[in-house]
């Protein structure tokens, strides 16, 4: 028979916080994948003919926002652009 395993209140509580924050990140890509339009490939030929490459661009161009997804803060959108979880909307 396996003993019962025992945490202290902290150590559960952090357990459940870190759960807890997986499965939220988890839903939040799913639900901002399900608001990315699916695009033809004649839409994205359209798209690439128009626009070019990133090649055809300075890399000053672009914002590398790979850390903004890994935050464990993670960011919050909303209507206008893109705050921290750490500010308040009066602050943003």
């Amino acid at each position: 028979m396996n003993a019962p395993v025992t945490l202290d209140a902290q150590a559960l509580k952090a357990l459940i916080k870190e759960s807890v924050r997986e499965v939220l990140k988890e839903e939040w890509f799913t639900m901002w994948q399900s608001v990315i339009p699916e695009v033809s490939d004649a839409e994205q030929a359209e798209i690439d003919r128009v626009s070019g490459s990133p090649s055809d661009y300075a890399n000053e161009a672009f914002v590398d926002m790979t850390d903004w997804l890994n935050d464990e803060n993670c960011h919050y959108l909303f209507i206008g652009g893109i705050y921290s979880g750490k500010k308040s909307m009066s602050n943003a």
